[in-house]
């Protein structure tokens, strides 16, 4: 007897069965997972005809039963409807009120980060829930995407899985976020890649066989847009008229609609590309060996892998990427004495931002007030 005592405990409850008499129900026990009381739960049957009321009670003590064994409480469904759930129908549950919340940008770096997991619970062959994957499963988790990313991306992982977690917690999923656990790493300065002035001639030479390509680097050196918001651009973003592109919220980092301004010594010949395209709505480069406007939006690998085989061409430096062309022209504004606010406002970055990892590549020399102003002790 004692034996059967240990074995409910252990399954955490006793079977269903049916109780005849003045009030028929089916009746069961059940352990509740937080307080480890038993609980006993009543399904009352007294409102089905009496010929049936038994066949009907009977089926019902069946469907409880192997709910039972299979592992189902319907404590969970009183109190914590989703602590039971895989993690991957949460991950999706969590995706669908994100795509509710967040703009286009954001949302797929969620998707990405969430495909992460996915595939990491596929190759390990895990079936959890939130509650049950474990600080064992996160070290093994973060340990696999630090072998493949910098540790600023790193930092940022554990970053968004946190908010993941967080969200868990409060629509109680689980308990603990065991990404708390999970130390960030040291992440120095970003180095800033500039291109040479000797080189850039070179590049502008090379750039004018490629049209389409060419203005996606003017826009990306004199505008300071983003290699990924250049390829969700489309003509009508753009008044020539005022010289103004408009971000839209849906494809800025920041997920808010800003403004750049096109330079004059580029404005003819980017309003020129601009204006040739009949339908507005198309979006500004797309293809995969000419970049050219379509109706369909380009991969930003497209325009990394143009990048490349220009630099293989040219035999430029190996650490001249696609994303040194926004870098140098942001020094470049600054050497050509553009007030920092409006080099700020154009790269859509934080004063402090530009100031700590700009000047230096600017303020190479002696500071001229600082020599030639300073008085005796």
């Amino acid at each position: 007897m004692r034996q059967r005592g240990a074995i409910i405990q252990e399954i955490g409850f006793l079977p269903a069965r049916y109780y005849p008499g003045k009030d028929c129900y089916v009746g069961y026990w059940i352990k509740h997972p937080d307080t480890g009381k038993w609980i006993r739960k009543k399904v009352r049957v007294n409102d089905i005809e009496q010929e049936e009321r038994k066949k009907y009670a009977m089926r019902l003590v069946k469907a409880i039963n192997e709910k039972l064994h299979a592992g189902w409480n319907p404590c969970f469904d009183e109190t914590r409807k989703n602590i039971g759930k895989k993690l991957e129908t949460a991950l999706d549950e969590l995706l669908n009120e994100k795509k509710r919340e967040l703009e286009h940008t954001s949302f797929v770096s969620y998707r990405s980060a969430i495909n992460r997991i996915v595939l990491f619970l596929k190759k390990n062959s895990l079936s959890v829930t939130c509650e049950t994957f474990n600080s064992l499963h996160v070290q093994s988790l973060m340990k696999e995407i630090a072998a493949g990313v910098g540790n600023r991306t790193f930092n940022n992982y554990i970053i968004t899985y946190r908010s993941f977690w967080n969200w868990f917690i409060s629509y109680d999923y689980c308990k603990e976020n065991p990404f708390l656990k999970i130390r960030p790493k040291k992440a120095g300065q970003k180095e800033r890649d500039i291109i040479a002035k000797e080189w850039r001639p070179m590049i502008r030479e090379a750039l004018n066989n490629e049209p389409g390509f060419k203005i996606a680097c003017l826009l990306l050196y004199h505008c300071l847009i983003r290699p990924k918001e250049l390829c969700l651009l489309r003509a009508l973003h753009f008044d020539i008229d005022h010289g103004i592109i408009f971000i839209p919220a849906s494809i800025a980092k920041d997920d808010e609609r800003e403004k750049v301004t096109i330079p004059k010594i580029v404005l003819d010949e980017i309003a020129g590309y601009v204006s040739g395209i009949t339908d507005k709505t198309n979006f500004l480069f797309t293809g995969n060996r000419t970049i050219r406007p379509e109706i369909k939006s380009m991969k930003r690998a497209r325009l990394t892998e143009h990048w490349q085989a220009m630099r293989e061409k040219l035999k430029f430096p190996d650490n001249y990427h696609l994303y040194s062309l926004k870098d140098t022209g942001i020094v470049q504004m600054l050497e050509d004495g553009v007030p920092i606010d409006e080099v700020r406002k154009q790269a859509r970055h934080s004063s402090l931002e530009v100031k700590s990892a700009y000047l230096n590549y600017v303020l190479t020399g002696a500071l001229p007030n600082v020599r030639n102003k300073a008085s005796r002790f």
